[in-house]
């Protein structure tokens, strides 16, 4: 069969942001998310074979939150949610096409428990949970917008036995 190598190349705006590859998700609608762990995010455009680079603009607060995306979900309604490596979650308004995200903060006990983010997966309730490296893990009300966090407890035999979780 024949393959064809698609690498970063500094000199072309509309190659891969980055060769080092974490995810590749085809969405229900058939565009291809290809995120990165030093690039963001990509799509990729079949017909032309570029890619649209999805990257952190520190004087646009909707666009990407993190060159490091470490996991990606699409849920039932269609929107698309990142995981980051340092800044929490990231999910993308497809009708808009502005990121928004959620990390923590200190002032909010209901917000995103830890900033990185491993696995992100919807239950068939429509319950959010994330899976953190550190932070236990966290189930998302999207009604009120708050977080509950599930932490180890060495005196609960019942509990996480880590707050390290890397899969849902």
């Amino acid at each position: 069969g024949m393959y064809t190598v698609y690498r970063f190349d500094p000199g072309n705006p509309h190659s891969l942001s980055s060769n080092n590859v974490s995810k590749i998700y085809e969405d229900h609608a058939g565009v291809l998310w290809i995120c990165t762990t030093a690039g963001g995010i990509n799509t990729f455009d079949r017909r032309t074979e570029g890619f649209v680079r999805y990257i952190p603009d520190p004087d646009n607060p909707t666009s990407l939150s993190s060159v490091t995306i470490a996991s990606i979900f699409e849920d039932r309604s269609g929107i698309l949610w990142f995981g980051t490596g340092v800044s929490g979650i990231d999910y993308f308004d497809r009708e808009i096409e502005k990121f928004r995200s959620y990390r923590v903060d200190p002032d909010n006990p209901n917000s995103l428990s830890h900033n990185i983010v491993y696995s992100l997966f919807e239950d068939r309730f429509g319950v959010l949970w994330i899976a953190t490296n550190g932070g236990g893990l966290n189930k998302y009300d999207r009604r009120n917008g708050q977080f509950t966090h599930y932490r180890a407890d060495p005196g609960n035999p019942n509990g996480l036995s880590s707050d390290l979780i890397f899969s849902i």
